[in-house]
C-alpha cells in the first residue's frame, strides 16, 4: 500500500481545494492548523474570540475517501481519522455559539505536517562515582512506519533550568530496537545540583511527502540531590599530575557563596544554579603529603565549607625487584619504588606479592627507611626449588608490576651469626662455634672467619660446613699469637651456588694466653776502665709485643768468666730498664760471658750471649759521608763471622751521657743501611763497625758521620795579628764540633775597603759589593791569612764564615786601619 503512496499524494493535490468561508465564520476560526503523529489520525486545534475557559460544542462532520461520520465535541480541537491516500472533508459547526459559526476544510497529505509523538524517557540513573548520567529513552512506535532513521536531540539543564547541554544523536528503529541509550558526563560533580534530561525526535519518513517536523519535548525527568549542610564536591578525590578538575560549592540555607579558595587563592566563580558555585582548576601540580586545601566561604557562615584535593602519580614500576631466601622457610623480596607519586597514607602505594605456581598472593607492608626499599616475604611450599613472583603496585590512580623467576636453592642469603663461643686451648689456638637460625639441612655452607689483631693486619680463613637446622657450627683457629688480642667475627654463604654472604657477625674479643718470650734479646755490652776496677755495661732492647708472647715482668742476668772455676752469678732487673752494670775490681783481669734472659708470666725467653773478648785490630777512623736518608756502611764480608756484623752509633760529644745504639747484620752481608730515623740532623756520630765470632767481637772500622749535614752554627773567631801601611795578618779559632753541624771543607774570606770613612759594613755589602775580594780557604785546617796589597792609612772591613756540605754559616766581621808610616 505505501509503495503507491507518493502517487495517490500527487493526485490528491490535484483536486486540493478549500471550500469558501463566510466573513462571519473565518473572524470566528482563527489560527487553525492540523498535524498527524501516526498518520492515521489527523489533530485539529483553532482559536476563538472567547474566553479558553469558555466551553463550546462542536459539531464535526468527517468524510475521507468512501468513510464518513459526525459527532459533537467540546474544546478547540478535534481528531478525525486521516487517509494519506485521500481528500480529508471536515466541517466544523459551533453549536452554542450565535449564528451558529462554521467552517469547512480539504485537506491532504500535502496539507498536513507529520510531527511524531514525543519520546518517552523511561529511566534516568546519576553515576555519582563517575559524574555520569544515563539515560533509557523511546520513541513512540505508532509513529514509525517500518524502520527509519532518527535524529534525536538530547538536552542535560542543570539547577533552574540552565542548558548545559545539547547534543544531537541518530538512532535507528525496527522491531528489535525498542529502547535507546544515552550517557552524559558531567563536567562538574552530580552532587553540585539537579539535572533534567528532555529529548525530542525528526522521524526521516521518506515516504511521506507531507512536511516533517521535530517531535515536541518528552517530558522532563529529573534527578535532585538533597543536602542537609553546606558541602563542597567533589570530597578527598585523588587525581593525576596536570588533571584538569572542576569542584562546586553547594549551600542549603540560601546565603550567597562569597568565595571559594585553592591553597589560599580565589578563584573565579561559575554559576551552577542558585545555591551552587563552581570552580575550574586546570593542570594541577603535586599537592602536599597531607593535599591541597579547597575552602568555600560562604556569608554570615562561621565555618566554611571545604574539601582536600591530592595530586600525584601512579606507581612506577617497582625498580631492581630481587628475591632471596635467608634460609629454606622464607623467601624476602626487595625492591624500590621508583619515582615519588606524592600520595601517602592510605591514598599510597600498596604492594601484593603474587607466586604462580602456588596461586598465594601476599600483602606486602615492609619498607627499610634508611635503604628506601620496600621488602615482603613469602613462605616457602616444602620442595618447591622454583619460584615465579609477580609484584604488583597501585594506588587510586593506577597499577604497575616487575616479575621475576627464581630458582631458591640459587638465591640463599643467610641471616646472621648469632651466639659465638670462643674457647681457648692454648695460645696459640682457639675454638670458636657459632649459631646460624633458620634450616639450611639440603645444602652446603661456606662460612669465612675473620680474625683481626688490635695491632695487625686482618686475615680470614673459610670453613665449609654441611647445612644444620637452628644448630651450632664448630670450627678451630689455629696459627694464632700468644697474649694477643683479637676480634674474630664470621659469615656465611651457600657454597653449591654462592649468592651472597650474611650480614657479618658481631665483633667478638679474645686474648690469647701469653706464652714464654718466642726471641733472644738483642744485646750488646761495653766496658769501661776505671781507677776502681772494670765496669762491664750490658745493654738489651726491649722485646715487640709479638716477640714477648705476655707482659715482661724482668730481666734474668748472669755472668761468670769465661776460664778458670769462677762461678756463675745472676741478678734480675726491672722490665722497665734496658741496660745494667757489672763491676770487677782492677785484680780481676779475665773475660767475661754474659747472658740476658727475658721473663713474663709464661717462662723465659731464650738467652742471649755475648763476651767482653775484644779480637784485636788495627783500624784508622774515617769520615763517613751521610746519604741524606741515612747511612750506608760497607765491608769486606768475613767468611769467620760466624754471628754476623754490628754496627753501633752514639753522638760524638754525648758520648759518656748517651746509650748506644746499635744493628745487627747477617754473615752474608756485605753492606748495612741505618735509616735517618735514627740521626739527628747537624749532629756528628762515631759509628763502629765489628765483625761476630762465637759471640766475640772484633772492631772492624772507626768512623764519625753526619746523617744529614747543616751549615755551620757560628762564625770562627778571628784577630788581626799584625799590621802594616801594606798587609794585614789574621788568625782564627777552630769551631767547636757541636758548632760544625758537618764536615768543614774551607772557609771564606771578604776584604773590602770602606767608603766614605764607614767604620761598617754589613753583610751583604760584602758580599754583594763588586769591589769585595774573597778568599776561598779550601783546606780546613788552616788558621791564619795574610793579605796583602793593601793601601796604607785605609779602612778595611774583613769577613770570615766556614762552610760545610749543608750550606754557609753566619759571617763574623771586623773593621781595620793600615799603616800609614809606610811600615
Amino acid at each position: 500500500m505505501w509503495r503507491i503512496f507518493s502517487v495517490v499524494n500527487v493526485l490528491a493535490a490535484l483536486l486540493h481545494h478549500v471550500c469558501g468561508q463566510d466573513s462571519e465564520s473565518s473572524d470566528f476560526f482563527k489560527n487553525l492548523h492540523c498535524v498527524t503523529h501516526d498518520f492515521q489520525i489527523m489533530s485539529c486545534q483553532w482559536d476563538t474570540p472567547y474566553p479558553p475557559d469558555q466551553e463550546i460544542t462542536y459539531r464535526v462532520c468527517s468524510r475521507s475517501g468512501i468513510s464518513a461520520m459526525c459527532f459533537d465535541t467540546t474544546g478547540n480541537k478535534l481528531e478525525v481519522e486521516f487517509q494519506v491516500f485521500s481528500t480529508s472533508d471536515i466541517r466544523i459547526e459551533a453549536k452554542d455559539v450565535s449564528g451558529n459559526p462554521s467552517l469547512r476544510i480539504q485537506k491532504t497529505a500535502l496539507d498536513i505536517p507529520f510531527v511524531p509523538y514525543p519520546p518517552e524517557i523511561h529511566s534516568l540513573v546519576a553515576d555519582y562515582q563517575s559524574d555520569m548520567l544515563l539515560v533509557e529513552w523511546t520513541a513512540n512506535s505508532s509513529s514509525i512506519l517500518e524502520e527509519v532513521r532518527l535524529t534525536c536531540e538530547m538536552n542535560v539543564l542543570r539547577g533552574e533550568d540552565l542548558l548545559v547541554q545539547n547534543e544531537t544523536m541518530v538512532v535507528y528503529w525496527d522491531t528489535r530496537v525498542k529502547v535507546f541509550h544515552w550517557n552524559w558526563t558531567s563536567d562538574f560533580p552530580l552532587n553540585c545540583s539537579s539535572h533534567s534530561v528532555r529529548v525530542r525526535c525528526f522521524v526521516h519518513e521518506e515516504l511521506y511527502d507531507g512536511e516533517k517536523r521535530m517531535s515536541d519535548w518528552s517530558a522532563t525527568k529529573t534527578i535532585n540531590v538533597n543536602i542537609s549542610e553546606n558541602w563542597v564536591f567533589p570530597q578527598d578525590i585523588v587525581v593525576p599530575v596536570g588533571s584538569d578538575v572542576n569542584f562546586c560549592c553547594r549551600v542549603v540555607s540560601g546565603k550567597p557563596i562569597q568565595s571559594i579558595t585553592f591553597k589560599s587563592d580565589k578563584c573565579p566563580l561559575v554559576e551552577l544554579g542558585n545555591s551552587s558555585r563552581g570552580i575550574r582548576l586546570t593542570n594541577l601540580e603535586m599537592s602536599e603529603p597531607s593535599g591541597d586545601n579547597i575552602f568555600c566561604d560562604i556569608h554570615d557562615d562561621l565555618e566554611p565549607a571545604g574539601t582536600v584535593v591530592f595530586v600525584g602519580y601512579p606507581p612506577d614500576k617497582p625498580q631492581g625487584l630481587s628475591c632471596e631466601a635467608r634460609h629454606l622457610k622464607v623467601i624476602n623480596c626487595t625492591w624500590k619504588a621508583g619515582r615519588s607519586t606524592g600520595l601517602y597514607g592510605e591514598r599510597g602505594t600498596k604492594y601484593t606479592l603474587y607466586e604462580r605456581f602456588s596461586g598465594i598472593n601476599t600483602s606486602c607492608s615492609g619498607y627499610n627507611e634508611d635503604l628506601d626499599e620496600f621488602n615482603c616475604s613469602y613462605d616457602i611450599k616444602k620442595e618447591q626449588e622454583l619460584h615465579e613472583f609477580l609484584l604488583l603496585a597501585g594506588n587510586p590512580l593506577g597499577t604497575a608490576n616487575a616479575s621475576l623467576a627464581i630458582n631458591v636453592t640459587e638465591r640463599i642469603h643467610p641471616l646472621p651469626i648469632e651466639n659465638i663461643i670462643i674457647r681457648n686451648p692454648s695460645p696459640t689456638e682457639v675454638y670458636l662455634s657459632w649459631l646460624i637460625p633458620g634450616t639450611y639441612t639440603s645444602i652446603n655452607l661456606l662460612c669465612e672467619v675473620e680474625i683481626k689483631p688490635v695491632h695487625g693486619e686482618v686475615e680470614t680463613r673459610n670453613v665449609t660446613f654441611m647445612g644444620l637446622k637452628d644448630d651450632q657450627y664448630p670450627c678451630v683457629i689455629d696459627q694464632l699469637h700468644p697474649f694477643h688480642v683479637y676480634d674474630f667475627r664470621v659469615r656465611c654463604a651457600s657454597s653449591d651456588r654462592f649468592w651472597k654472604w650474611s650480614d657479618w657477625s658481631s665483633r667478638n674479643r679474645h686474648t690469647t694466653p701469653a706464652a714464654a718470650p718466642s726471641r733472644k734479646l738483642d744485646i750488646w755490652r761495653e766496658v769501661v776502665h776505671t781507677p776502681e776496677g772494670r765496669e762491664i755495661k750490658v745493654y738489651w732492647k726491649h722485646l715487640t709485643v709479638r716477640e714477648a708472647n705476655g707482659i715482661v715482668t724482668s730481666y734474668k742476668v748472669t755472668w761468670r768468666p769465661l776460664t778458670g772455676a769462677g762461678t756463675s752469678l745472676e741478678t734480675q732487673v726491672s722490665a722497665k730498664l734496658h741496660s745494667m752494670s757489672i763491676y770487677l775490681n782492677s785484680s780481676d783481669d779475665q773475660d767475661y760471658e754474659v747472658k740476658v734472659t727475658a721473663v713474663n708470666s709464661a717462662g723465659f725467653s731464650p738467652p742471649s750471649r755475648i763476651t767482653t773478648v775484644l779480637l784485636s785490630s788495627d783500624v784508622n777512623l774515617e769520615n763517613l759521608e751521610g746519604e741524606g736518608n741515612g747511612i750506608n756502611v760497607t765491608w769486606s764480608p768475613n767468611p769467620n763471622a760466624s754471628c754476623g756484623y754490628l754496627v753501633k752509633w752514639t753522638p760524638s760529644f754525648h758520648r759518656l751521657d748517651s746509650s748506644p745504639m746499635w744493628r745487627r747484620f747477617s754473615s752474608n752481608a756485605a753492606s748495612g743501611f741505618i735509616s735517618s730515623k735514627h740521626f739527628q740532623a747537624g749532629l756528628r756520630y762515631n759509628v763502629s763497625l765489628y765483625s761476630c765470632k762465637n759471640d766475640d767481637h772484633q772492631l772492624l772500622k772507626e768512623m764519625v758521620v753526619y746523617a744529614e749535614e747543616l751549615a755551620p752554627l757560628v762564625a770562627p773567631n778571628f784577630t788581626v795579628q799584625e799590621t802594616t801601611s801594606r798587609s794585614i795578618l789574621v788568625k782564627w779559632e777552630a769551631i767547636s764540633e757541636e758548632n760544625q753541624r758537618g764536615f768543614l771543607q774551607g772557609y771564606l774570606f771578604y776584604v773590602m775597603k770602606q767608603q766614605n770613612d764607614s767604620s761598617f759594613a754589613r753583610f751583604s755589602d760584602l758580599v754583594r759589593n763588586t769591589e769585595t775580594k774573597i778568599k776561598n780557604i779550601t783546606d780546613p785546617a788552616v788558621r791564619a791569612l795574610k793579605i796583602d796589597d793593601l793601601q796604607s792609612g785605609t779602612s778595611y772591613t774583613l769577613g770570615l764564615q766556614a762552610y760545610t756540605k749543608g750550606g754557609m754559616g753566619p759571617i763574623k766581621s771586623f773593621s781595620v786601619l793600615t799603616n800609614d808610616n809606610g811600615k
